[in-house]
């Protein structure tokens, strides 16, 4: 699997079922999402009110018992209790509740996906790099994006061939194809690595066998 081409698509559809739905679940509950907004700004007036008449009779009352401050706080929770049981909102249409569970399951399907995609990716990758790709699949199952930045830390470790890009262990030639990983600096005969141009001990030109054929 191309996981590059497959990631795009799967970003560009999650995009589109996720505005496409979100707009359109918003706009069958257009209705209640404009009640749900007047009720709590209509309870949030009704608070204050309550509130700056409670800040009012405190500073009228300011000798009286703490014991009355109290049945009056309980009488004010009774008032808030009563005030959201008597919330009227329209209830929504079948059609509305439809698009509303369809939306849902769809964005249930796509988290699914980019999980099981995840754990695709870490198994293809893990064996491209001789890992251990039982364990890495197993990491992705549980940790996913954890398990993820985990593996690119490890596999940076490896040495990487310059001609067909196979991650491996440190070694004289490619596993994958035979090319040199380490070439010997002609000038002082230094082992250097085989992406290198130049001698890291004396600076010396490194000259690949492609260059040498080339001329």
């Amino acid at each position: 699997m191309d996981f590059k081409k497959t990631a795009k698509r799967f970003i560009l559809l999650s995009l589109i079922i996720t505005v496409l739905g979100g707009v359109l679940t918003g706009f069958m509950f257009r209705t209640q999402i404009s009640e749900a907004i007047t009720y709590h700004q209509t309870y949030e007036n009704s608070r204050e009110n309550s509130q700056q008449k409670e800040n009012n009779e405190n500073l009228r009352h300011d000798g009286e018992l703490y014991g009355d401050r109290g049945d009056h706080e309980r009488g004010h929770d009774t008032e808030e209790s009563d005030f959201f049981e008597s919330g009227q909102f329209t209830t929504p249409t079948i059609g509305a509740t439809i698009v509303f569970f369809v939306y849902v399951s769809l964005c249930g399907l796509i988290a699914l996906a980019y999980w099981l995609l995840v754990i695709a990716w870490l198994y293809q990758a893990s064996s491209k790099a001789a890992m251990n790709r039982t364990l890495w699949t197993i990491l992705g199952l549980f940790f996913n994006l954890a398990a993820v930045i985990a593996f690119l830390i490890m596999r940076s470790l490896q040495t990487v061939c310059p001609s067909c890009g196979t991650y491996q262990k440190s070694a004289a030639f490619c596993r994958a194809c035979g090319t040199p990983l380490q070439i010997k600096c002609a000038e002082c005969g230094v082992l250097v690595d085989g992406k290198d141009n130049y001698c890291s001990h004396c600076g010396k030109q490194i000259i690949h066998d492609s260059a040498k054929k080339t001329k």
